[in-house]
């Protein structure tokens, strides 16, 4: 791959890594409950996610996902469901005890418990499949080795994915010092609750290319 293919194949997925999505609002999330270090467990979770759809997109099923608007379907929907589940737990869970708001237990989640919500969240979106079918063949070289080129995709892909996961986490993160201040802590789990919700109306609205 050339440096400028890589330069434009760069440039589209800082793009589409920085569209509101499933993924940044469950960061988003995550970043106000937990803090943006604990959130890197997310982040782990959503990129190997990715990682995983990439291997589904190049295997050859992608295209059977874009040709099949009901399998398309039931994986949206499942995905919208699991979505805003997470947002109804969020929203009737206790408020947060923000002196200790960053430990494990008052936190109630564990590093797997944020790794595999991640992970969950990442292969619930179809539409992710589709593009990678559709676009990352378009920026191969036929003519040089193929792999290597498709090592340099992922890791493009990854690092872009990671940046806005705990960009996202940091900003909504820079939320909980405001809001115990102004005592105001069981708006932690009304917003992140509805994030996640959005999510899930976001993902349900997605349409089948």
């Amino acid at each position: 791959m050339s440096l400028n293919t890589w330069a434009a194949f760069a440039l589209l997925f800082l793009v589409l890594s920085y569209t509101p999505g499933p993924n940044m609002l469950l960061a988003a999330s995550h970043g106000m409950l937990f803090g943006p270090r604990r959130t890197m467990a997310t982040a782990f979770g959503l990129i190997s996610g990715l990682w995983v759809l990439i291997g589904i997109s190049t295997a050859g099923l992608g295209a059977v996902l874009a040709a099949s608007p009901k399998a398309f379907d039931a994986v949206r929907w499942a995905g919208s469901a699991y979505m805003a589940w997470l947002g109804y737990k969020a929203l009737t869970a206790p408020p947060l005890d923000l002196e200790d708001s960053r430990s494990e237990e008052t936190a109630g989640s564990t590093i797997w418990q944020r790794a595999a919500q991640g992970f969950a969240v990442s292969l619930s979106n179809p539409k992710a499949i589709v593009v990678f079918t559709a676009v990352l063949p378009q920026f191969l070289d036929q003519g040089s080795p193929i792999l290597p080129q498709v090592g340099q995709e992922v890791t493009t892909i990854s690092l872009l994915e990671f940046s806005m996961i705990m960009s996202s986490a940091t900003l909504s993160g820079r939320l909980v010092p405001w809001l115990r201040r102004s005592g105001r802590t069981a708006w932690i789990n009304r917003v992140s609750g509805s994030v996640l919700i959005i999510a899930a109306l976001l993902l349900a609205g997605i349409s089948h290319l």
